[in-house]
């Protein structure tokens, strides 16, 4: 259908530019407002792309808006909405009141675009609405997360456990688990079938304190079916974005990475965390090449995502790490195999909080 805007001339036709006009600045504005909160606040580089490409659409469509009927119907100072301002938009406690308000405007003024234009520009009211639809998505993505039992930001341990540890060691124990630094622990169990491993996520997230964060490995459905905070996969299971859409919006997302271009592909496929590794060689896996302490140093010191160094990681060799300005640690042998584990597990932490984090994110699906 070809675009023949109606003449601003008549009364309606006036109006309706009017409202044209202010909703298409209301709406750009909140948008670059939203963004930068995304940008700068939850440092969040998908979010950050998803809110500019918003940015762009509505630039797109506005182009095939005339100028000339937009300019002629606007007038500042007679319109009385400049001169109202009630007391809640005087006040905003913190940047996510600022951002929420700018989101609820977006999609407000972009369902006054959609109605309006149809007077006028009726060829451009299905734009509008497709955009209000991605408005309505990327403001779930960035508000709509529940609280979780804990958040990144608090955790220096991933402990990796299997099936049999998660059901006779870390159950039975939860609470001495947590204290003794386990904020994360992720379910890694290769040999269980699919039976056991619901089961095992299924008991763990049963009993899971406040502050504790039930990760299942490879396994999107399982960690949605079992109702843990998160699934993390490696770089030959599901890709960060694909296990998103399993695992849904409000869950986190961490991925496998082994050096620089891959934890470039994580951060824009919308992961939450990184591993990073192996540090040293490990008895768990088979590799003939590791990344060293020097090298994970400056990958945290880069990385937009929590990031947590992994790979044959003991308390014997953690002071090389920490020296590196590395804060955060997933660890399994050194726990498992040694005489105390919970000891192993407060001596690793203590360490750990030596080290200053300087990305204390509070995660949201980052999708």
């Amino acid at each position: 259908m070809s675009l023949e805007p109606t003449s601003p001339s008549d009364p309606t036709s006036h109006a309706a530019w009017r409202i044209l006009d202010a909703n298409a600045n209301r709406c750009a504005e909140a948008l670059r407002t939203w963004e930068e909160y995304v940008r700068f606040v939850l440092e969040s580089p998908p979010l950050t792309a998803s809110l500019k490409e918003a940015r762009h659409q509505l630039a797109s469509v506005l182009d095939r808006l005339p100028w000339e009927p937009r300019l002629a119907a606007r007038n500042v100072e007679e319109d009385p909405g400049t001169r109202e301002t009630t007391e809640s938009e005087r006040r905003r406690a913190q940047p996510a009141d600022v951002a929420r308000a700018a989101a609820a405007r977006a999609s407000q003024a972009l369902r006054c675009l959609e109605e309006y234009s149809k007077l006028v520009c009726p060829s451009l009211s299905d734009s509008f609405e497709r955009l209000r639809y991605a408005v309505y998505a990327l403001e779930q993505r960035t508000f709509g997360q529940p609280e979780r039992h804990g958040t990144l930001a608090d955790v220096r341990v991933c402990l990796l456990a299997d099936c049999r540890q998660v059901l006779d060691q870390i159950v039975p124990r939860v609470e001495a688990y947590l204290d003794a630094g386990a904020a994360m622990i992720q379910l890694r169990d290769k040999e269980a079938d699919d039976r056991e491993l619901l089961r095992a996520a299924r008991e763990l997230c049963r009993v899971r304190p406040k502050g504790l964060l039930v990760i299942v490995n490879d396994r999107p459905d399982i960690a949605f079916a079992a109702d843990a905070d998160g699934v993390h996969v490696g770089q030959e299971d599901l890709p960060a974005a694909e296990a998103r859409r399993i695992v849904g919006p409000t869950r986190l997302v961490g991925v496998s990475t082994h050096e620089v271009r891959q934890l470039s592909a994580a951060v824009e496929q919308g992961a939450d965390y990184v591993g990073f590794g192996p540090v040293f060689p490990t008895p768990t896996k088979e590799f003939t090449q590791f990344v060293g302490p020097v090298q994970t140093g400056r990958m945290t010191e880069r990385s937009p995502l929590p990031l947590f160094a992994i790979g044959g990681i003991t308390p014997d060799n953690l002071g090389e790490l920490t020296d590196a300005g590395v804060g955060r640690v997933a660890v399994s042998s050194a726990v498992w195999n040694s005489r105390d584990p919970l000891e192993t597990l407060r001596k690793i932490t203590e360490d750990l909080r030596r080290v200053p984090l300087t990305r204390e994110l509070e995660v949201l699906r980052r999708g």
